[in-house]
């Protein structure tokens, strides 16, 4: 009965190192590929987000820009001659700082995005990091 056990515990542990190289083959096959694609992802999406938001951007400005024309609509002298800088001004500030914040999140994309280009080994670290 040891000696069936023994041939049983070889056989067993050849199929596993069978399965183990394998596996360690198909792994070096795969990795450069798998490293090409996080790179390209990882342009490719932080990219994207960045034009999103700063074509976001301009449009945190148009309340104060529409209020500014329907009030020279109504009054014609007021955007020339009787300009009150404290209706336009309070809305474009307002816009200018929620504005802010989708501009930071383009600016951190793009330097993701750029870091991605420029620095492929530091990305692909990064992201392993993440995973831990």
């Amino acid at each position: 009965m040891n000696e069936d056990l023994e041939q049983k515990l070889t056989e067993s542990v050849g199929t596993v190192m069978q399965y183990v190289e394998q596996g360690s083959a198909f792994i070096a096959e795969q990795a450069p590929l798998v490293v090409q694609e996080i790179l390209a992802w990882g342009f490719w999406s932080n990219l994207i987000v960045a034009v999103l938001c700063f074509a976001i951007v301009p449009l945190f400005f148009l309340p104060a820009y529409r209020n500014y024309r329907r009030i020279g609509e109504k009054h014609p002298g007021y955007m020339t001659l009787k300009f009150d800088e404290s209706d336009v001004w309070f809305a474009a500030a307002t816009g200018g700082m929620v504005a802010a914040l989708p501009a930071v999140f383009g600016i951190v994309a793009c330097l993701k995005a750029i870091k991605a280009v420029i620095a492929p080994r530091l990305y692909v670290l990064d992201q392993l990091k993440g995973l831990l």
